[in-house]
Order: structure tokens, then C-alpha cells, then sequence
């Protein structure tokens, strides 16, 4: 994928926190935000554990590689559209 095309969290509404601290946000939020960095969501059962893998991300600067979350790539195809 060419760099101009690369996703950003603008690209996906809910992909970026917008300013929020991750413990305000509700599971399901949670949970597409790291689906968005490709996390695999594995082993994570309760709202801690997801803030606490959130922050991680973003410790490790990990935060910004934005993955098309829809297995049909929807969002990857409407970005290539408007490109």
C-alpha cells in the first residue's frame, strides 16, 4: 500500500480518542480502537484490562498503525476512492 494511501484514524470514525483518556470510554470503544491497530483482542475480558492494553499502545507509540478494521476492507476501499 502506497504510503498516500495509508489509513488514519480521520479515515475511521472511532478510531481516534479525540482527547479522551481510555478509562471513559465504554468496552465496545475499547474495543474497535485496538481493532484499528490490528490488535487481536485476545485474552482481553474486562474494561481494565482493555484501558491497560490501550495504554500500552500509546506508550509505545504503537497508537498511530491504523489497519482497516472490516474484514471487507470498506474503509481501505473508500479512502482508495477518494484518493
Amino acid at each position: 500500500m502506497a504510503a498516500s494511501r495509508a489509513l488514519t484514524e480521520d479515515d475511521i470514525p472511532g478510531a481516534s480518542l479525540r482527547g479522551r483518556s481510555p478509562a471513559t470510554l465504554k468496552n465496545e470503544e475499547l474495543r474497535f480502537w485496538l481493532k484499528c491497530r490490528g490488535d487481536t483482542l485476545k485474552g482481553l475480558k474486562t474494561k481494565a484490562q482493555l484501558v491497560k492494553r490501550v495504554e500500552e499502545y500509546i506508550k509505545e507509540g504503537r497508537d498511530q498503525n491504523i489497519v482497516d478494521p472490516d474484514p471487507d476492507s470498506i474503509y481501505t476501499k473508500r479512502k482508495e476512492r477518494l484518493v
